[in-house]
């Protein structure tokens, strides 16, 4: 028997919890600029992930017991 659809559920059904996570797998490479006197705090390093591509993972679990508790088909399934 496979997972329900995260439209199928309203909390964790081993727990009650009312949220889930995703896991993704991250690849790519990004710049990370640092100062030579130490004071980062002028750094803009906003664009660091910019190049970084995020995938989902297939399977949604609860934030609570960790438990896998449905597909995950993206965002707006």
């Amino acid at each position: 028997m496979g997972l329900p659809t995260l439209a199928e559920l309203t909390m964790c059904p081993y727990c009650g919890a009312d949220e889930y996570y995703v896991r993704y797998t991250y690849s790519g490479q990004g710049i990370y600029a640092r100062s030579f006197s130490g004071d980062n705090s002028g750094v803009d390093n906003s664009g660091m992930y910019d190049k970084l591509v995020m995938k989902p993972g297939k399977r949604a679990f609860c934030v609570d017991c960790h438990k896998p508790v449905a597909q995950y088909h993206g965002e707006f399934e």
